[in-house]
C-alpha cells in the first residue's frame, strides 16, 4: 500500500488540461517499463498484480472530525447543512489530490523488498513517460503552426487559405496563453511576449494580409469560388440559429399578459382578496422562471457566440466578395512574406518555451504521502489512517489548547 499526492493535477486533468486518470499511473506503457527496469520475467501477467486508484490516508481522520461536530448539540438544520457541504467539498479535494498505489508481490514472484521497490518506482515511471510519450503538458487550444514554404508567398487563393488558417491558429494560441496566469510573464527568445506578438499579428493583418486576400479573390478561380459558397452558407446556418435562439428567449422572457377585470370601475378583482386560479398560475409561472434562470443564461451566452461568429463570416465574405478593384502591384509581397515568417517564428517559439515552463515547474507530478507499507507486515491496513487521524487530532488539540490558555491568560488579567 502505497500513498501519493498529485502535483499539477487539478479537477482531474494534467497541466496542459489532458484528461487524468489513476489508471494512467498502471497503463501498459507504465507497466512495460517496470518489467523492463526490474526484469520481471515475460511470462507474468503484471497487470493483475497493480491496483491504483484515488484515495487518501487523512480521509478517516477527516471522518472523526466532521462526525464528532455533527454530534454536538443544538445544532439547528442550518448548520447541519453548512457542516455537510464543508464536509463533501474536503472529501473530494481529497480524494482527488490523492491515489492509492496497492501491489500484489506474491503474483508476480516477488518477495517483499521487491515489491516495495517496485511501489516506490511505479508513480517516478509513471511521471517519466507520460511526461516524454505523451502530450500533457502542451495546451489542446494551442498548437504549432507550420507554413510549407510554397504557402508562404500567398500567390494563390489556396495559399492564402492555407496563411488564413494559420494566423487564427495564432490568434487562438495567443488568446488561450494570455488567459493563463501560469504564463503571465512568458517572452520569446527575442524578449516578446504573449501581447505584443498578438498586437504584431493584428498590424500584419492590417497591412498585408487584409489586401493580399482581397485581391487573390479576385481571381474568381474554382477554390475561391468553392470557398464564397462555404462561406455563405454557413452564414445563413448561423442567422438561423440565432432567430431560434431570440424565438426561444422571446417565449422565456415575455411578460405574463394580465386579463383585465369585468366587474366594473372601482371593483374589486378575486385575486386582490383570495388566491384564485389566475393567482395559482402566476406562482406557478414565477417558480418555472425561477427554476429557468439558469437556462436562460446558457441560451443567452450561446446566442452571443453564435452572432459573433456570425459578425465575423459577415467580415469575411464583405472581404473575398468584393467589387472594388484592387491592383496588385503596390503590395510588397516580400516583405509580406518576411513578417510573415518572423510571426510564426515568435509564435512556435513562445510555445516551446511554455511547455518548457511547464515542464520544469512539474518535474515530477507526484510527492510521497505515505508508505509504502506490506499487508501483513507489523503495521496493519487500518495503522495508516489511524496514525494520519491522530497527527491531525494532535494538531486540532494543540490549537484548542492554546485558544483556551490565551482565554484564561485574558481573564486573569
Amino acid at each position: 500500500m502505497y500513498f501519493i499526492d498529485l502535483n499539477g493535477i487539478t479537477n482531474e486533468r494534467y497541466p496542459g488540461g489532458a484528461r487524468f486518470s489513476p489508471q494512467n499511473i498502471v497503463a501498459p506503457e507504465v507497466l512495460s517499463e517496470v518489467r523492463r527496469r526490474f526484469q520481471i520475467d515475460p511470462k507474468i501477467k503484471m497487470r493483475a498484480a497493480f491496483t491504483a486508484a484515488y484515495g487518501s490516508p487523512i480521509i478517516a481522520g477527516m471522518q472523526r472530525y466532521y462526525q464528532r461536530r455533527l454530534e454536538a448539540r443544538n445544532l439547528t438544520q442550518t448548520d447541519l447543512t453548512a457542516i455537510n457541504t464543508e464536509y463533501q467539498n474536503e472529501l473530494r479535494a481529497a480524494i482527488q489530490s490523492s491515489v492509492q498505489i496497492d501491489i500484489n508481490h506474491s503474483l508476480m514472484g516477488l518477495d517483499t523488498a521487491a515489491g516495495m521497490a517496485i511501489a516506490r518506482a511505479l508513480p517516478e515511471i509513471w511521471t517519466e513517460v507520460y511526461s516524454t510519450r505523451f502530450n500533457i503538458f502542451a495546451n489542446d487550444g494551442v498548437t504549432p503552426v507550420s507554413i510549407p514554404p510554397a504557402d508562404e508567398k500567398m500567390g494563390s487563393v489556396a495559399s492564402v487559405l492555407v496563411v488564413d488558417a494559420a494566423l487564427d491558429t495564432m490568434r487562438k494560441g495567443l488568446k488561450a496563453l494570455a488567459e493563463d496566469n501560469r504564463f503571465s510573464g512568458l517572452m520569446s527568445e527575442q524578449g516578446v511576449s504573449v501581447a505584443t506578438l498578438a498586437e504584431r499579428l493584428s498590424t500584419f493583418d492590417s497591412i498585408y494580409f487584409g489586401t493580399i486576400k482581397a485581391v487573390a479573390f479576385q481571381a474568381k478561380d474554382g477554390v475561391g469560388i468553392a470557398y464564397t459558397t462555404v462561406t455563405r452558407q454557413r452564414l445563413a446556418e448561423l442567422m438561423r440559429n440565432v432567430a431560434q435562439y431570440d424565438a426561444a428567449l422571446d417565449k422565456l422572457l415575455r411578460p405574463r399578459q394580465s386579463v383585465p377585470s369585468t366587474e366594473g370601475a372601482g371593483a374589486f378583482s378575486k385575486d386582490a382578496l383570495q388566491l384564485g386560479e389566475s393567482g395559482i398560475a402566476e406562482i406557478l409561472q414565477l417558480a418555472e422562471r425561477a427554476s429557468s434562470n439558469e437556462f436562460i443564461h446558457e441560451t443567452l451566452k450561446k446566442r452571443q457566440d453564435t452572432a459573433f461568429e456570425a459578425s465575423a463570416l459577415q467580415k469575411e465574405l464583405d472581404i473575398v466578395t468584393s467589387e472594388q478593384a484592387i491592383a496588385d502591384l503596390g503590395i510588397p509581397r516580400e516583405q509580406a512574406t518576411t513578417a510573415l515568417k518572423e510571426l510564426v517564428k515568435q509564435y512556435d517559439d513562445l510555445l516551446a518555451r511554455a511547455d518548457a515552463s511547464l515542464r520544469t515547474q512539474f518535474r515530477s507530478l507526484y510527492t510521497p504521502s505515505a508508505g509504502p507499507f506490506v499487508p501483513g507486515s507489523f503495521l496493519p491496513g487500518w495503522a495508516v489512517p489511524a496514525l494520519f487521524a491522530a497527527g491531525a487530532t494532535g494538531g486540532l488539540l494543540g490549537v484548542l489548547f492554546a485558544l483556551f490558555a490565551r482565554r484564561r491568560g485574558s481573564s486573569a488579567a
